[in-house]
């Protein structure tokens, strides 16, 4: 007698949801740039650490600009080519650029890649999505090309540069700005000290005196930083359709951080002679311009950041803290997270159970996300100064200047979370563990916290049924 067929053993498939698709797409990117840069050709005289590696993949794929090690003296043509794709990959995000294969092969498609690319890019139908990944790139390609364009012209003209040179210069530096990435190639020994720059020098601070590299520098980080959606919604704008809140909250907050950061910057820094206080009175107001822009996430320094005031680098702590806008290119908790969270606040103040800006009702559950952003943000940030002030203690061991010490380990972790890349000049100090405690807080400003909790917890069941009410008090 044949004895009954066993029942087989259902395995369970784990199927990764968009968001976390999103996150192993970005580790995985920092892994295969952290193998090609250990590669020796990808060194200048040496092969790079493979901490130095990690961390050199993780802030190009982050596009934070935080760097452990000269970029120019340690790392080779090779390696520089490598960082630009990384950049350019880590900028657009890793799924819209797979999904160009898709597109081009004329196949329809599928949805699960809509829901990855509408949460990459921010889009609020599944519809868009097609539509936004062809405005992503075509835009993409014609800012940083125009942007190449003058720079190589400039470096041609004004410097003398060979058009190889320049044109190379002109293409790494016009995507580095516009993906908000903050990485430079200036301090290059090899090929001598171009433009007057000693080769320790400090990112761009060379050109504090020419404003048509801080004016082209500066234009494609906003542009980079406003994000898409904002991008596509200005370019269709036809009257009588009225922008979106979205595009109206991120052109107005966009705006007012940039006029009050440079303001505050000039009032605060005019008169350090090591800052803006060392330049001409025009000259001072393009580097207050520009340092307000560059606390957006993008990280390039036209002034020695070790010697701002005290107040200057609690005022750029919080502009890196607040970062760029969503869909776009930088990092952050972001401007929209921001004002939510300031109208949330007014709106409690005033007794208003729902918040309304520019004609529209924001719901409950965007101002509870804007929430959860900003305090996870608060937390990273927070968590990575008190863990950099550990790992670092040796440094901070019986130092007259301890609590100057802890406002920069403050200074770089908020930059690390922001995806910023401004330093006061701790991170090529830092101890392999202060390192690591980098690499964690950039991976969680660039792929998001709210994304992260998402991911991990995307297998939770919302309950439906409630409890009776409770009453708290508060304050």
């Amino acid at each position: 007698m044949d004895e009954p067929p066993t029942p087989r053993r259902r395995l369970k498939r784990w199927a990764p949801t968009p968001v976390q698709l999103i996150a192993l797409s970005f580790l995985s990117v920092v892994t295969v740039g952290w193998l090609l840069l250990m590669l020796p050709i990808c060194g200048r005289e040496r092969p790079l650490a493979p901490i130095d590696a990690l961390f050199l993949s993780t802030t190009s794929v982050c596009v934070t600009g935080l760097v452990t090690v000269n970029l120019g003296a340690a790392v080779s043509d090779v390696g520089h080519l490598v960082v630009l794709l990384l950049v350019q990959v880590g900028g657009l995000g890793y799924m819209v650029l797979s999904t160009a294969f898709v597109l081009m092969s004329a196949t329809r498609m599928p949805i699960a890649r809509r829901l990855i690319l509408r949460d990459a890019l921010g889009g609020d139908s599944l519809a868009m999505v097609p539509r936004l990944w062809r405005a992503v790139i075509g835009f993409t390609a014609l800012v940083e090309l125009t942007g190449a364009a003058i720079l190589t012209l400039h470096f041609v003209v004004h410097y003398g540069l060979p058009w190889g040179q320049a044109s190379w210069l002109g293409l790494f530096h016009a995507v580095s700005a516009f993906c908000n990435a903050g990485l430079d190639i200036f301090g290059l020994p090899a090929h001598g000290h171009w433009f007057g720059a000693p080769e320790t020098m400090n990112s761009i601070v060379a050109f504090a005196g020419d404003p048509l590299v801080l004016v082209t520098l500066a234009t494609l980080i906003v542009l980079g930083g406003i994000g898409f959606v904002v991008v596509l919604d200005v370019v269709e704008w036809r009257r009588p359709r009225q922008l979106a809140a979205h595009t109206k909250i991120v052109l107005w907050t966009t705006g007012l951080l940039i006029v009050l950061g440079a303001l505050g910057f000039w009032i605060i820094e005019h008169q350090n002679r090591y800052t803006l206080g060392g330049l001409s009175g025009p000259d001072q107001l393009w580097n207050a311009l520009f340092q307000s822009i560059t606390t957006r996430t993008a990280g390039f320094a036209s002034i020695d950041q070790a010697h701002l005031h005290v107040a200057s680098k609690l005022y750029t702590s919080l502009l890196m803290f607040i970062g760029a806008s969503p869909a776009g290119t930088g990092g952050g908790i972001k401007t929209t997270t921001f004002v939510i969270i300031l109208l949330a606040s007014f709106a409690s103040v005033r007794g208003n159970q729902d918040l309304h800006i520019f004609r529209r009702r924001i719901t409950h559950t965007t101002v509870y996300r804007a929430l959860a952003v900003g305090l996870a943000g608060a937390v990273i940030a927070l968590g990575a100064t008190f863990l950099l002030s550990v790992t670092e203690q040796g440094g901070l061991a019986g130092s007259a200047g301890d609590a100057g010490r802890i406002l920069d380990l403050f200074y770089e972790a908020c930059s690390a979370f922001g995806t910023v890349g401004l330093s006061t000049g701790l991170t090529p100090s830092v101890t392999v563990g202060g390192k690591l405690v980098l690499i964690a807080t950039m991976l969680a400003g660039r792929i998001g916290p709210v994304t992260i909790a998402t991911a991990l917890l995307a297998r939770f069941r919302p309950r439906h049924w409630q409890y009776p009410e409770g009453h708290v008090l508060i304050g």
